[in-house]
């Protein structure tokens, strides 16, 4: 395969990991591990999907005094081992694999930023399941960090490993059995709870997870979160503003700045983590859902059809915690884009600064500090 002249991306279904001295990638579906040479690191740590061979070289990806011919000839052994692969194609797992061997997804973001919408979505597809939130994920962190449930168990030290492979093997154990009774392969969990645990899930699972972050503008964030939170439906969104609401004693800009710390902690971990991540943007996802999903899947490592999408508002997706407006839809709407643009062009203003870093972060363009009615 010329190296040259493939459009290239990261394998998805491997992690980079090094064992020692001893640099490479492990494949979860294969149980195998390919050395790569160290020199490479710098290569595949920031190599952006859909570059060529030459245009990484010319971006200057190149270890330091690599020649071209060098360069070229060790990303074609790249290729050769799957390392990395021609961005249009799909790696999927084995057939044989069950829901414990796949690597695990995870989707989290701000509340109100579509994590249901997409959490419906994966669960339309034939291989993966996605239940309701189970927020699992922040009871065990609970527990791991419990002085007086690790003093009971003996810990011999902040890292104990035997104690960390039981709570994987719980976890892993209790999230794939709706998988295993829908009859599907692969696992998902929704938790927009999880903002603040990535570290924590990333290190339960061994680096094997995939992440899905999805973010919202924030501005319509703070607007949806206005409605569902203060008209009285509290719950546990409204109990994580309330410290935000006695500091600043104005509603949007306490959920502008709940928004900027969950998306600000969510960029964090996927700067740190980028061949593990992957960002969905709510408003390409209701904008061009097919162009954004086949993105998505293809991270995944996992084909998908079109007819997923009408399919998601076609069957149910079982009872839990999640944005309840989504049941009185049957398609995947627009409508709720850019809804604070009807806002007071002085509260705007006002609240510009609040949010500047996070749309910034994620690419969207920070509205002015101050702006004259149109």
């Amino acid at each position: 395969m010329n190296a040259d002249d493939q459009r290239l991306r990261l394998n998805p279904s491997l992690t980079i990991r090094s064992v020692g001295d001893v640099f490479g990638a492990w494949s979860s579906s294969t149980r195998s591990y390919v050395k790569i040479n160290p020199t490479m690191l710098p290569l595949l740590e920031r190599f952006i999907p859909g570059q060529t061979a030459s245009e990484a070289l010319a971006s200057g990806l190149a270890p330091r005094g690599l020649t071209e011919e060098s360069f070229l000839k060790t990303v074609g052994s790249l290729i050769e081992h799957g390392i990395l692969v021609p961005e249009s194609r799909s790696y999927t797992d084995p057939p044989d694999s069950d829901p414990g061997e796949l690597p695990p997804i995870f989707v989290v973001g701000c509340p109100r930023s579509g994590t249901t919408l997409l959490q419906w979505l994966l669960d339309s597809h034939p291989r993966i399941s996605c239940p309701p939130e189970t927020k699992l994920v922040p009871t065990l962190r609970r527990l791991w960090e419990d002085r007086e449930f690790r003093r009971a168990m003996v810990l011999r030290n902040e890292a104990d490993q035997d104690l960390l492979r039981e709570l994987r093997r719980f976890a892993e154990g209790v999230l794939s059995m709706p998988a295993q009774r829908a009859g599907k392969r692969r696992w998902a969990d929704k938790c927009p709870d999880s903002v603040h645990h990535l570290d924590f899930v990333h290190e339960l699972f061994a680096g094997d997870a995939r992440f899905i972050v999805i973010v919202r503008h924030g501005f319509d964030v703070a607007a949806s979160l206005d409605e569902l939170v203060f008209p009285g439906l509290v719950g546990h969104i409204g109990e994580r503003i309330d410290g935000y609401l006695e500091r600043s004693g104005f509603r949007l800009e306490a959920c502008c700045r709940f928004w900027l710390d969950e998306v600000v902690a969510c960029r964090s971990f996927v700067r740190r983590h980028p061949h593990t991540s992957h960002v969905v943007k709510y408003e390409d996802l209701v904008g061009d859902p097919e162009k954004t999903l086949d993105g998505l899947f293809a991270f995944l490592g996992e084909s998908w059809d079109p007819t997923l999408i009408e399919a998601a508002f076609r069957v149910p997706h079982g009872e839990g915690v999640g944005d309840l407006r989504i049941h009185s839809t049957q398609k995947i709407e627009t409508d709720r884009v850019g809804r604070w643009r009807r806002w007071d062009p002085a509260v705007v203003a006002t609240l510009a600064p609040i949010v500047a870093e996070g749309l910034l972060a994620f690419g969207y363009e920070a509205p002015l500090s101050k702006q004259t009615p149109k």
